[in-house]
């Protein structure tokens, strides 16, 4: 018979979708920094500077680097996400640390 949401998807006729997760290193990031910043994903860039691009508080940035250990199952080794200057190098950061 189906889950709830979907016996009220086809009475109503709509379709259910799930959240879709974003793909990639630089893509996950993205999203994690929109979230905490505000701003749209589509305007997260590797060339983006994190500290002076984003207009970004020092409390934003624990956030990203916090959330960012999590979803990468990472540890920034002492390090925060303004160590870094641009979204690329958090991404360059991740993609050769192993998970």
């Amino acid at each position: 018979m189906g889950n709830l949401a979907d016996q009220l998807a086809a009475k109503f006729g709509a379709e259910t979708q799930e959240k879709e997760k974003p793909e990639g290193t630089l893509a996950r990031l993205a999203l994690i920094v929109a979230e905490a910043t505000g701003r749209d994903v589509q305007e997260i860039q590797p060339s983006t500077r994190l500290r002076d691009g984003l207009g970004t508080s020092s409390l934003d940035l624990v956030e990203i680097t916090v959330r960012t250990e999590e979803a990468f199952g990472v540890e920034l080794e002492g390090r925060t996400v303004a160590d870094f200057e641009t979204v690329g190098d958090v991404v360059d950061f991740l993609d050769n640390t192993s998970r």
